[in-house]
């Protein structure tokens, strides 16, 4: 069951899979994906060793109530944080991600962000 799990999240995150195609591959509901997905352990983002980041910011839903904040360096082209919610994308959300970056030691240069 381990194994499918990680299977569903790298083609959820590395292949850009939604949650319907996911669940129509996989022959199960997209309610059992989404807790499939809710329940894997991730380990938080490693440090860069760059000092200096230009970070792209932005959230991602699918359905109405589940998404990931993520922030990405656009130097490194590296993930620098990222953050499941059950809701919509609200400022704490992007502050936890800011004091994260900063109690890490980087300097963020500029930020891209949608919206």
């Amino acid at each position: 069951k381990k194994n499918k799990s990680q299977e569903l999240y790298t083609s959820y995150i590395t292949e850009k899979k939604s949650s319907i195609s996911l669940s129509k591959d996989n022959r199960t509901s997209i309610s059992t994906i989404q807790r499939t997905l809710k329940g894997i352990e991730i380990a938080k983002p490693v440090k860069l060793e760059l000092k200096e980041i230009i970070l792209l910011i932005d959230a991602t839903y699918w359905g109405t109530s589940f998404g990931v904040v993520v922030f990405k360096d656009a130097i490194s082209k590296k993930f620098i944080w990222w953050h499941f919610i059950e809701r919509k994308e609200i400022l704490a959300d992007y502050k936890l991600s800011f004091e994260w970056c900063l109690e890490q030691g980087y300097t963020i240069k500029a930020i891209v962000a949608d919206g």
